[in-house]
């Protein structure tokens, strides 16, 4: 099938708009580009089940979930892995949740959100919202691990994300998750990565922490240094172009329940980090 460019399309959860309009510059012009607010809280798996129900009309075959702390590189790049992807069958890809980033010790079968490609055509077709909530569980030795990109410590049988039930759901019904290579590249700095396509060529930054982005000295900076970083490869970026915004008013009352324990030691362990690694 041809890969028809005016098909594929932008998404992002955005809870710091400030970024957003940094970052959002480095896309192709002409590509469409949404947005959910997700300043009250709405992300995760509450995200992508309100992105089926908003874009479900929309004649979109490829859509490119990036959030805002993501900061592209090439996208011819990103071009290249939707042909192998169209090509080989794969329903969505992105970085591996655990092993691959040193601050990332979860699920190795699920992706990180910050960046992935889905299939969107064919989701469209087979999405049961339902069935995907239902999917929230892993059985020991369920899935093969891929190890081609693993470096670090992973939790094989992690539920540590609420929206891994989207991943397993994929893979129980038999769709193809292809991972992605990360590396850490830049001196002094641990959380921010670059992602690679599937011939190992960079698509973009990934810095990490965009919510504190203008609240914590140490990330604030980190986060500008890289998009110097970015502006001294080449100048291909645009003007900021307002995106299509959709706020559901109602996600307070429509949020995932999550396990208060989980929930509680979640909470103490950002603490530790503010703590201990933010100035």
């Amino acid at each position: 099938m041809a890969i028809h460019q005016d098909k594929i399309s932008f998404l992002t959860t955005v809870s710091n708009f400030k970024l957003y309009k940094k970052t959002s510059i480095f896309y192709p012009p002409n590509a469409d580009r949404y947005v959910i607010d997700g300043r009250e809280g709405m992300y995760g798996i509450q995200s992508i089940i309100y992105m089926m129900d908003v874009l479900k009309d929309k004649d979109i075959d490829w859509l490119i979930m990036i959030d805002e702390d993501g900061i592209l590189i090439d996208y011819k790049n990103i071009l290249d892995l939707i042909v192998y992807m169209d090509e080989h069958e794969y329903m969505v890809c992105g970085m591996q949740d655990g092993g691959v980033n040193p601050i990332r010790h979860h699920s190795p079968i699920a992706i990180n959100t910050y960046f992935s490609i889905i299939d969107f055509k064919t989701l469209k077709q087979i999405w049961n919202a339902d069935e995907v909530l239902n999917n929230q569980y892993i059985h020991k030795g369920e899935f093969k691990i891929s190890k081609d990109f693993i470096k670090y410590e992973y939790e094989a049988e992690s539920l540590f994300e609420g929206y891994y039930c989207f991943y397993f759901w994929l893979l129980r019904n038999g769709y193809k998750i292809l991972y992605l290579n990360a590396e850490n590249p830049i001196e002094g700095d641990i959380y921010s990565n670059v992602l690679f396509n599937h011939l190992d060529k960079p698509i973009l930054y990934h810095t990490w922490y965009a919510r504190v982005y203008g609240k914590t000295k140490m990330h604030t900076k980190r986060i500008n240094h890289v998009l110097t970083i970015r502006k001294k490869i080449n100048n291909n970026k645009s003007k900021y172009i307002e995106p299509t915004l959709y706020k559901d008013a109602s996600v307070k009352r429509n949020v995932v329940k999550a396990d208060p324990i989980k929930t509680i030691k979640k909470k103490i362990k950002n603490l530790v980090k503010t703590l201990f690694f933010n100035e």
